[in-house]
């Protein structure tokens, strides 16, 4: 059963049944009130999620294997930490800045996260220690010893990025993290009690990263942008998590603003052609092709939240069939990608997590067209028949 709530179909239908929940707990003015006709479309893709995930459990699609002889991975995850460490020196020495000692010493300019790296350099640096991180894990988890070399490579590889202060990374590599271990383990109601608490502690890690950055330890300045409601700031509950709840609800109050206020669609931008270049390509790609974007900074509900989910691209882009086609080709890319890479593969469980974080985190923005996924993507499908483990 472990595996099945590790099925990235099933994550799917979990993420989306989660943020509606919390929209739906009206913790914020700044939210409009859900449509029938966005609750039926979220509703229907839940379903056919939960059917594929159902479809694909049966049939052993995402299944775990634990690696054959770990040990002989562990030069090649060293080597390869070698070699990005320094790549990321040479950013540091480039930006004449570390983020995290910059923010914490209050030297950091408002544009450091988003600027931070040397072009093209910073995607490669970043997608080979993400990679890294989940094949020393999965290493991690099939060692079963009580000295686990693993655990270093672990910690090198998830370093970078607390080193560069990336919060979504790093919640990235955290979930993914969790799901090989509750992919591994045999008791599966100890792994999730056990979780549940640290989940929390990363959503309140998460809030107060976020006080930091803006430094308002009293986290008053996200209480306004969020327009918390009485009933949240009398509960008791820190405001911390105020920031999780508006980082997770606040995607889909931008969709619906998104398909309230649109009342007509640009005949310039509104084909098929820009549907697929805008929101199912790499964004390095399609900014190379430069076809004409929709502004969509005027649907948002505040300036401050910025993120409209898988759907609000493709729906000022196409409306409703635009995103049911984008649904499509997520379904797809998983259901692809999942028959590439043989399940006997060092490989397989990385892909099965990286495909997760596609599914789960499509409630915040359209992971299709991030870029911090398909480099990855590509090189498990170039390396599928290099490191099997028979």
């Amino acid at each position: 059963m472990n595996h099945f709530f590790c099925n990235p179909f099933f994550l799917y239908f979990a993420s989306w049944s989660i943020v509606v929940g919390l929209y739906l707990l009206g913790w914020s003015d700044i939210y409009p009130i859900i449509s029938g006709k966005l609750l039926l479309f979220l509703t229907v893709t839940c379903i056919i999620s939960l059917l594929l995930a159902l479809y694909t459990h049966k049939k052993k699609w995402f299944v775990y294997y634990a690696v054959k002889d770990p040990q002989r991975y562990y030069k090649f995850i060293m080597r390869y930490s070698k070699w990005s460490y320094c790549l990321l020196l040479c950013e540091f020495l480039y930006q004449k800045s570390i983020p995290l000692f910059a923010y914490l010493t209050g030297n950091a300019d408002e544009h450091l996260y988003a600027n931070f790296g040397i072009p093209i350099v910073h995607i490669v640096v970043i997608n080979v220690f993400f990679l890294l991180f989940y094949v020393s894990a999965y290493c991690y988890f099939s060692m079963r010893k009580s000295i686990n070399i693993f655990l270093f490579p672990v910690l090198i590889n998830f370093l970078p990025f607390l080193l560069c202060v990336s919060r979504g990374f790093i919640l990235y590599m955290l979930f993914g993290f969790f799901l090989i271990a509750l992919m591994s383990c045999k008791k599966v109601g100890k792994v999730i009690c056990t979780l549940i608490p640290i989940g929390l502690l990363i959503l309140y890690l998460f809030g107060l990263m976020g006080n930091m950055r803006i430094d308002d330890s009293e986290g008053n300045i996200i209480l306004n942008i969020g327009e918390a409601k009485t009933e949240f700031r009398d509960s008791g509950i820190p405001s911390e998590f105020f920031w999780a709840y508006l980082y997770i609800s606040s995607p889909l109050g931008n969709l619906q603003n998104t398909i309230d206020k649109t009342k007509r669609f640009d005949p310039e931008t509104s084909n098929w052609l820009n549907l697929v270049v805008n929101e199912m390509l790499p964004v390095t790609i399609s900014k190379r092709i430069g076809l004409r974007m929709t502004d969509r900074g005027k649907y948002l509900i505040s300036d401050a939240l910025t993120v409209g989910s898988t759907y609000m691209g493709p729906y000022t882009i196409w409306g409703w069939s635009g995103m049911i086609l984008v649904f499509g080709a997520v379904m797809s890319v998983i259901a692809i990608f999942s028959l590439l890479v043989s399940r006997k593969s060092v490989l397989f469980v990385p892909l099965v997590v990286i495909l997760s974080i596609l599914s789960f985190f499509s409630l915040f923005d359209n992971m299709l067209i991030f870029v911090g996924l398909y480099p990855q993507l590509l090189l498990i499908f170039l390396m599928r028949n290099k490191y099997n483990m028979n």
